[in-house]
This record gives C-alpha cells, sequence and structure tokens, in this order.
C-alpha cells in the first residue's frame, strides 16, 4: 500500500514540474497566433501558409494551388463535466488559390490546437483561435532516435500522451496516439513517450508507414494534457 501511494505521489510531483516547465507563449490578441515553416516552393505557391478560423471552420491559406493540404488538430472541451479530448486528422483540396477549409459543424473549440501540412511543399503552420496563446516547444524537444542502421526510426517527447502526425511530402501522412509506459512506448524512462515509425497509422487509406523518418519529413506532436506543441521539418 505504501508503495502504491509513494508511486501516486511521485506522478503528481512530476506532473507539476511539467506544468511549470518554461514553454515559448505568443499571445496576440483578437487574431490567431501560429508557427510557421516554410521550404523551398515552386513559383506557384501563395505566401506562406496561414490558418484562420471562422464560427464553426477552420480555414487554411497559402497552400500550393490545387495541392492537398493535411489538417491536424487537438480539441479539449468540458463535456457531462468531463473534459475530453478528440483528434482531428484529415486530408483537403485546396482551390485554385491555395485555399482549403475544414467545416467543423460545430463552434471551434477555444481549447485547441490546429496544424496544416502542405502535401506539395512541406510547408507547414500551426495555430490555435483568437484570445488563446499558442504554447511552442522548441524543435529540440523531438529529440529524434537512431537505429541500428544509422537511421531516424523513432524520437522521444517529454510528456505523459503525445498525439502526433508524420508527413512525407508527395508520398503519405501517418499518425500515432502513444500513452507514457503503454506496451508500446519505446522509451521505459518516466514522463518520456517514444513513438516509432513502425507505430505510425496512416491518416487516410491503408499505406504502411516507412521504416524511417528521413530529411524534410515534417512531425507535429502535442501534448494534449498541457496543450503545448513541437513542430519540426526532420534534418540530416
Amino acid at each position: 500500500m505504501n508503495g502504491r501511494i509513494g508511486f501516486i505521489m511521485e506522478r503528481l510531483r512530476h506532473r507539476r514540474r511539467l506544468a511549470g516547465r518554461v514553454v515559448l507563449t505568443a499571445v496576440l490578441t483578437g487574431i490567431p497566433v501560429a508557427l510557421c515553416a516554410q521550404s523551398a516552393r515552386a513559383a506557384e505557391q501563395i505566401g506562406p501558409p496561414a490558418i484562420a478560423f471562422e464560427q464553426g471552420a477552420v480555414v487554411i491559406t497559402g497552400i500550393t494551388p490545387g495541392a492537398q493540404v493535411i489538417v491536424f488538430g487537438i480539441v479539449r472541451e468540458a463535456r457531462n463535466y468531463t473534459m475530453r479530448t478528440m483528434n482531428v486528422s484529415v486530408t483537403l483540396q485546396s482551390d485554385e488559390r491555395g485555399e482549403a477549409r475544414l467545416d467543423l459543424q460545430r463552434p471551434v473549440a477555444a481549447t485547441s490546437i490546429y496544424a496544416a501540412v502542405d502535401y506539395s511543399s512541406g510547408d507547414f503552420v500551426v495555430a490555435s483561435p483568437p484570445g488563446t496563446p499558442l504554447h511552442v516547444r522548441p524543435a529540440q524537444a523531438l529529440r529524434m532516435k537512431r537505429n541500428s542502421g544509422q537511421e531516424f526510426d523513432a524520437f522521444d517527447f517529454d510528456a505523459q500522451w503525445v498525439e502526433a502526425i508524420w508527413v512525407r511530402p508527395d508520398q503519405g501522412a501517418w499518425k500515432v496516439s502513444l500513452m507514457d509506459g503503454s506496451g508500446m512506448d519505446g522509451n521505459v524512462a518516466f514522463g518520456t513517450v517514444q513513438p516509432g515509425a513502425a507505430l505510425m497509422r496512416p491518416v487516410s487509406g491503408e499505406s504502411a508507414p516507412p521504416v524511417a523518418f528521413r530529411p524534410h519529413d515534417v512531425l507535429i506532436a502535442v501534448d494534449p494534457y498541457l496543450m503545448d506543441v513541437a513542430a519540426t521539418a526532420v534534418h540530416e
């Protein structure tokens, strides 16, 4: 019994340490705040990607005209006195203006994070709704791990729960949900999860994930408990 109480107390102390972690916070009043990244783009690219929020929709602009866009979102809202977390992952088609629209058929939740990845160029944007701070961890928070063949086949992320998406431009998009300490967690350390490439499941269709991450792949990971995010394009 004492051992069980000690374990619970250690988890509570760790959660307080996580909650007190310093994160980069951007706060802009009245407009969504966003994290953007651009790669080399074709001439027809219309500006950097951007996300705007309407009453019941997420609107993505600046996508390669006619290209697909991968939309990934984590939403938290109270339902029947409990906090409910939902994952949104969908592939949309942009129009000739480089715009795509995700109709939610409900108001945009205040506590939410949405990401969009241009499936053609690999450019991406991450944003929160107006009035909600976007808590961003540095890209180094996604610590890439090499296998025996020196390929990146997993990454460490300090969280008790991670929702992540992996996009390889023009080839595929995959996602994963992983809890700390689960049988699929590749890292045994408490407070760190390690999703492997093999755990990823397709956003749409049935394409199996590649065996490893490679340069220019886009990785976006969200901690649904703290609602903070890390995003990067994989480097050598």
